[in-house]
């Protein structure tokens, strides 16, 4: 989870049509796909790291603007 004010800039940038992908700096875990964060437009970057996401993303945008699409792409990495 993220602080609301974060939480409301992320949803700002999902509205204004930016791919958003949540992942996690933490030495192991995941980031799943959460309810909240379906409903936001916020996409989960699993068990990715954030360097691994966010290449995974620039490599998704490449076959696809579409947040449901991009989802499938980053779940098969």
């Amino acid at each position: 989870r993220c602080p609301p004010a974060e939480r409301q800039a992320l949803g700002r940038a999902v509205d204004g049509g930016v791919v958003v992908v949540q992942s996690s700096r933490a030495a192991w875990g995941t980031v799943p796909v959460q309810a909240y964060n379906v409903i936001a437009g916020i996409l989960s970057a699993g068990d990715l790291s954030s360097n691994k996401a966010r290449i995974g993303l620039a490599l998704s945008l490449t076959v696809s603007t579409d947040p449901r699409r991009i989802q499938e792409l980053l779940d098969d990495l």
